[in-house]
């Protein structure tokens, strides 16, 4: 069975914010190698957590509405052609 597309961008946008973090803390490890180990645990906690922020962002910004069109499509095959869907966009 296949992985949903929302599991995989969610494991890519915290694969992507923990690498992030891991090559700040080796780029400030490098040139000031006394840092703390502790550095390199907020560096990898920031960027786990900014890939949660850019996951939330897409949910609200993109899902939600896709979503909304979603259940319009099923109640217009389902014969309820009185149904509206009121995406609006600019792309």
């Amino acid at each position: 069975m296949k992985t949903s597309i929302l599991r995989r961008l969610f494991l890519s946008f915290l694969a992507f914010g923990t690498a992030s973090g891991l090559i700040f803390a080796g780029v400030v490890l490098f040139f000031m190698p006394r840092m703390a180990y502790w550095f390199v645990l907020g560096c990898l906690l920031a960027g786990a957590a900014i890939a949660l922020a850019n996951y939330s962002l897409l949910n609200v910004i993109l899902l939600r509405k896709l979503r909304e069109l979603a259940v319009a499509a099923n109640a217009i095959s389902g014969g309820d052609v009185r149904r509206r869907c009121e995406i609006e966009s600019n792309d």
